[in-house]
């Protein structure tokens, strides 16, 4: 279909996805179409050829800039070369970020790094540095072995005093605790200096405590309290030199929205977003906003969208080398797909999904994705009425749950609810409803936390659709 092809190309490219544009364009004009058509999408296609070659080299930001200079400074200072040039550069962007964002971190460091010994400077520039290195890290396997070396290097700065330095490492912790699941340690973390950072004007440091504040908030199941101190960081960043940080909260908020159900704002929140992501070439951001947009696709009753945006995302983690994170993604499109009725290929994605955890090499990381993938397993396989597999995979997520602490109080309602659903369809009605029971009582431990009336069935695990006092009440003895 000509239009369709044109269509779907136009919105790949209001998507800043030009690559997957010029797909479509590119197999438009090998149809047989009209002249003035053709070279239309001729200039189309020149165009996005030469966005796809010669990308927008992003701006430094006055952070960037200034800790290159701090650094140089440190290694004049230790080489025993004339170090001051490099301070009075520093000092120079130090004084212009305070001035148009009103952030006194440059300025304090500047004065800080001033007093130091050669010694001091050998220490504080290996850490430094070394914090930049775990800093670019993609926190997906492989946890325990930054928080080990964000540690060590915890000790370094707090022992000359380096509190600036101490709240960027804070964060970073924050960051690996949580995503290793210690979200007390985390919190532990955050609440050290989030208090400390806002009173010094330490603007961009408060921002990023601001942003993992939300996160914990998440983990913590206060959903609310998350959205509230997420928007507070966007809105704190659009005011700093912090265009790239700021897609931090961006993403993490529109991922709370598709959870809430609030798939409309979720869906602009990541296509606003994915410009800024792609622009800066941010490959593990953009997979997870175009996964943000695909599941906000889905639940605005949009699969065809959806997708679009989770293979596009597919691509980039199978580029990368991500994946642990290309398994998820293909379990949430396996989801969509059963739901639509096309259960074969959500069953060879679920397969392939196994093969992408297979090439992890992380064992915490395996193990949370492995858990994630079995419970897609047991949707799919209820909506290909597949009902023992179904029962089976369920049941092997409960075990690895007990195995592993897993305690996501809804997560396990549903996958009881999706158990009970399996059983049902067996004729074993008394089994469905114990796990029908055993499911209602953990909706209502989990609505202490996160609200449990998710409007999106796509992240649903349970695969009926149906309440779950309509369930009760359809096998009640």
């Amino acid at each position: 279909d000509l239009d369709a092809l044109v269509s779907r190309a136009e919105a790949a490219e209001e998507l800043n996805l030009p690559a997957k544009a010029l797909e479509d364009y590119e197999s438009y004009l090998k149809l047989p179409v009209d002249q003035a058509s053709r070279s239309l999408i001729e200039k189309k296609v020149t165009k996005l050829q030469e966005a796809i070659n010669n990308p927008i080299k992003p701006k430094a930001t006055y952070y960037e800039e200034f800790n290159s200079f701090l650094n140089s400074y440190l290694l004049s200072l230790i080489e025993g070369k004339n170090a001051q040039d490099e301070l009075k550069l520093a000092d120079s962007i130090a004084t212009l970020m305070m001035k148009n964002t009103g952030d006194r971190v440059g300025v304090d460091q500047v004065e800080f790094y001033s007093k130091l010994s050669v010694d001091a400077a050998k220490e504080l520039l290996e850490a430094r540095l070394e914090t930049e290195e775990v800093s670019k890290v993609v926190a997906i396997d492989h946890f325990q072995d930054s928080i080990d070396k964000l540690y060590k290097i915890k000790e370094v700065f707090v022992k000359h005093g380096a509190n600036i330095e101490t709240q960027t490492v804070t964060v970073l912790l924050a960051k690996f605790l949580s995503k290793a699941g210690r979200v007390p340690d985390a919190r532990v973390e955050v609440d050290q200096w989030l208090k400390f950072a806002k009173d010094k004007s330490y603007l961009f440091n408060y921002a990023q405590l601001l942003f993992w504040d939300g996160h914990v908030n998440i983990y913590e199941r206060k959903e609310q309290e998350a959205i509230r101190k997420l928007q507070e960081c966007i809105e704190l960043c659009q005011k700093l030199d912090a265009e790239k940080f700021v897609l931090y909260p961006s993403m993490v908020a529109s991922q709370v929205y598709v959870v809430s159900g609030e798939n409309e704002i979720a869906l602009n929140e990541s296509i606003e977003s994915l410009t800024t992501s792609l622009k800066y070439k941010f490959s593990t951001f953009s997979s997870q906003l175009l996964q943000n947009a695909g599941l906000a696709s889905a639940g605005l009753e949009k699969p065809y969208l959806a997708e679009v945006f989770l293979e596009e995302a597919i691509k980039i983690c199978e580029k990368e080398g991500l994946w642990g994170y290309s398994s998820v993604l293909k379990a949430n499109l396996a989801a969509i797909l059963a739901h639509q009725a096309n259960t074969k290929k959500a069953i060879d994605l679920i397969e392939t999904a196994k093969i992408d955890i297979g090439k992890t090499t992380d064992s915490l990381a395996k193990q949370q994705q492995l858990m994630q993938i079995t419970s897609y397993e047991g949707k799919v396989q209820g909506l290909a009425r597949n009902f023992v597999k179904s029962e089976n995979c369920y049941r092997t997520f409960l075990r690895m749950s007990e195995q592993f602490g897993y305690k996501e109080l809804f997560g396990i309602g549903q996958i009881r609810k999706g158990l009970g659903e399996a059983l049902l369809e067996q004729g074993r009605k008394s089994e469905a409803f114990k796990e029908f029971e055993s499911a209602r009582e953990e909706f209502r431990k989990a609505q202490k936390g996160l609200h449990p009336k998710n409007q999106n069935r796509f992240l649903d695990y349970s695969f009926s659709g149906k309440d779950i006092e309509e369930l009760i009440k359809l096998v009640q003895p």
